[in-house]
């Protein structure tokens, strides 16, 4: 998804400051424009420049020139913030001398939605670009909402439009939903591997930073690994004030098949068999995924409308974990169970 262009030095600005967007916005919004910054605008110019996902790409540079790098729930939080609501496809990075331009990065011309920014830091300006494709053409909406509202998501020009909503206990409702419960809400819009999956904050202010610990790097081994992994799912479930996880060895036992099917594409036997020979009854869950560090491979979960409820349900306390490290990063599978 990311990738970073060796500096290329071009025409000079002198001691010009970048002027950034808006990092921060109230609304989910489509807007093509022109940057307030006069030498990203003239190399954007002819592109699909869109506010919102330049605020997000204004966030990563300012965390680049800050000797922090970045990932994909980096961007993802940094595009929800800024109220860009749709999938960021590719950032490219690009680090030049104060007040240098870069040469445009290839392959921009083409895309609906173009974010740029540049930012100063102590070595140089960072120059990130993003580009997204919606897959919906949205009328605008709040990323806050009143408790008790009524929420209805609509298209541009009153097309069908088909979207889910998940509350904070993990209930799923389709279509037009009263906002009944305080807190942090999921909005999936459109369907299949398209959709685009946004908060919503009911009753409550957007936090200011995502809720887990950035650590990009693929674990050096499975302990490791697991042991991430049940920092961030305490995070989680600290944001929603549920208990932290007990870690169970029958539960990690009842994982390792889990993980053994995902490798063989699957056809393994359901969790629910597996754990109940074990004891386990009443409410479980299996939950898997894959990334290049443990938080891009939670993130994924995270953000789920099917699997968010699951990982942060107040009767769900026990854990098991089955890790494997291998070329894709790291992939989990994880079984829950109630007491």
């Amino acid at each position: 998804m990311m990738m970073a262009c060796p500096p290329k030095q071009g025409a000079a600005l002198g001691p010009a400051v970048p002027v950034l967007p808006a990092m921060a916005a109230p609304m989910y919004a489509w807007s093509h424009g022109a940057s307030p910054d006069e030498a990203v605008a003239l190399l954007a110019q002819g592109l699909a420049w869109d506010e919102g996902l330049s605020g997000a790409a204004a966030t990563l540079a300012l965390d680049l020139t800050a000797g922090q790098s970045i990932d994909h729930p980096q961007v993802r939080w940094a595009a929800y913030r800024s109220g860009w609501p749709h999938p960021v496809q590719d950032v490219v990075v690009q680090e030049v001398s104060n007040g240098e331009v870069p040469a445009r990065p290839a392959g921009l011309e083409g895309a609906a939605a173009v974010g740029v920014a540049r930012a100063r830091g102590s070595a140089g300006d960072v120059w990130v670009w993003a580009t997204s494709t919606p897959t919906v053409d949205l009328e605008s909406f709040a990323r806050e909402q009143v408790l008790g509202a009524r929420f209805e998501a609509q298209a541009v020009g009153g097309g069908e439009l088909a979207y889910r909503l998940a509350s904070p206990s993990g209930e799923i409702t389709e279509g037009p939903t009263l906002l009944d419960e305080q807190g942090e809400w999921l909005l999936e819009l459109g369907t299949g591997s398209g959709a685009a999956v946004v908060p919503l904050y009911v009753d409550m202010l957007t936090p200011a930073d995502a809720p887990y610990p950035w650590v990009h790097e693929t674990p050096a081994d499975t302990a490791t690994a697991s042991e991430q992994a049940l920092t961030v799912l305490d995070e989680y479930r600290a944001e929603f004030d549920v208990s932290v996880l007990e870690p169970d060895p029958l539960l990690d036992k009842a994982a390792a098949p889990g993980r053994a099917a995902g490798a063989a594409g699957g056809g393994g036997r359901p969790p629910e068999e597996r754990l109940g020979k074990l004891g386990m009854g009443g409410h479980v869950a299996e939950l898997a995924c894959t990334g290049p560090s443990v938080p891009s491979c939670l993130d994924q979960l995270y953000w789920s409308v099917d699997h968010r409820g699951e990982l942060v349900h107040p009767d769900l306390q026990y854990v098991g974990l089955a890790t494997s490290i291998g070329p894709g990063g790291v992939s989990l599978v994880i079984d829950l169970a109630q007491e």
